[in-house]
């Protein structure tokens, strides 16, 4: 992603809006990591599954909410022209990024919840899949992309759809 980024215009903006924003998006869904092991141990049967579902849904609406303060209100204000120090077109298109992670939250945890089943009934062959072809559909989207025309005028777009594609590939070989 970062070479992608760095070979497109603008480079240093993009770089640094992309980082601040998934650092902040990472850094909040990062408490979603641990729905691996949740569902690995305790998703016994249909109904233990469906109150983790409930659970994952309330904890990434929670995180969804979050990532659309520091989009959209005073909160993104401070912690991103406050605390960061950036410069005002930095913060604008650093929340712009933050507002296109909003469902990032959801599908992070619904990955990770179904991961750990697929962990518990010893298919980890299925989440190493799922995890090499997530990668693999990233570094394709990079090279894929990487000339198109409506990228090149908005290149922080490469990044985003990049981890878009790859962590629906993941889900969607986890769900399969």
């Amino acid at each position: 992603l970062s070479g992608g980024m760095a070979r497109m215009p603008h480079a240093a903006q993009t770089l640094a809006s992309f980082g601040l924003a998934w650092g902040l998006t990472d850094f909040l869904v990062s408490p979603l990591s641990q729905v691996r092991q949740l569902g690995l141990v305790l998703a016994v049967d249909r109904a233990s599954l469906r109150r983790l579902r409930l659970f994952v849904i309330a904890c990434s609406s929670v995180l969804i909410l979050l990532l659309f303060a520091l989009a959209k209100t005073a909160l993104g204000d401070w912690v991103i022209g406050d605390l960061h120090g950036v410069d005002l077109a930095l913060e604008r298109e650093a929340r712009w990024v933050l507002l296109l992670f909003i469902p990032l939250p959801l599908l992070e945890g619904v990955y990770r919840l179904y991961s750990g089943v697929l962990i518990q009934m010893r298919r980890t062959d299925v989440v190493s899949m799922a995890m090499l072809a997530g990668i693999g559909v990233q570094i394709i989207a990079v090279f894929w992309l990487i000339g198109a025309e409506w990228v090149v005028r908005s290149p922080v777009l490469l990044p985003v759809i990049a981890v878009y594609l790859g962590e629906g590939v993941g889900l969607a070989v986890v769900l399969w």
